[in-house]
């Protein structure tokens, strides 16, 4: 018979499968279904014997398996205790640096609050300073201001007539007769359109600037149809040395017939143009 350890367990079970359908074989004589019986006995032993060893390669694997869970077991147990005790460790080392740091904090508060006291005297003085600085203020707008008013009540009565040149032309000159240097910018003569020049007339104190109105005199005697004085209004426009803009303002009088200029008194205030 062939080997039975060399045979797989399908062989086995089908020669042992084969063997016992033929038991039932009349024909057979029972010396050979004794023989066939011993035959499949011994399949059916070695498939047995098979059957064994895998269950006890299993139940070794798995006592291996046990044992290895149990290293492992030990082995991870053993490692929380260990990192229970190094929290422990650095709960401790925390508790320590916890207590220093508390006393470096109170110092800390202690000093803050040292500082935060100098720190509202301090801003106390400069509170103090500042409204000093605030009153003083107040003072030197108040000084200029009066400064600023008595100015301009100066520069109310520093441009004024001065007299007329007559002749093929006709002008009338006005006078700087105040303490700060003037500069005439333009003028308007009423009927004409506002005139200003590109560069101002520099007036010191005394000096004169002359203003040609011949055209507007003849365009109003012209038009005027008898011997009636003739009013014509006009405005002057200058600037102190700061920029203060200013205007004057009057009345130029032609007396005919024979055509005699003159400027009646002439007020300056303080106005944009």
């Amino acid at each position: 018979m062939e080997d039975p350890s060399k045979m797989t367990m399908e062989e086995l079970r089908e020669r042992a499968s084969k063997l016992s359908e033929k038991f039932d074989d009349p024909d057979v004589s029972d010396q050979t279904k004794e023989h066939w019986a011993a035959l499949a006995q011994v399949y059916l032993g070695e498939i047995d014997r098979r059957f064994q060893a895998e269950d006890r390669r299993l139940q070794t694997a798995e006592r291996a398996s046990s044992a290895w869970h149990a290293k492992r077991d030990f082995g991870m147990e053993s490692l929380v205790i260990l990192l229970i005790g190094a929290e422990l460790a650095f709960a401790y080392v925390g508790w320590r640096e916890g207590k220093n740091q508390q006393k470096v904090f109170d110092q800390l508060n202690k000093s803050s609050a040292e500082t935060a006291r100098t720190l509202t005297a301090v801003r106390e003085a400069q509170e103090a300073s500042l409204e000093t600085q605030k009153h003083t203020l107040d003072n030197l707008v108040a000084m200029n201001s009066a400064l600023q008013d008595e100015m301009d009540l100066n520069i109310t009565e520093a441009l004024q007539f001065s007299g007329t040149r007559g002749g093929s032309q006709e002008q009338i000159s006005f006078s700087n007769r105040g303490r700060t240097t003037l500069f005439v910018w333009g003028s308007k003569f009423d009927g004409e359109p506002r005139k200003m020049q590109q560069k101002a007339t520099v007036l010191f104190p005394n000096d004169s600037a002359t203003f040609d109105v011949t055209a507007v005199v003849k365009r109003f005697v012209q038009t005027s149809g008898g011997s009636a004085p003739i009013t014509i209004p006009f405005e002057l426009y200058f600037k102190r040395e700061n920029g203060t803009e200013y205007m004057s303002k009057g009345t130029l009088q032609v007396y005919q017939p024979n055509k005699n200029l003159w400027v009646e008194r002439i007020t300056s205030i303080r106005k944009q143009w």
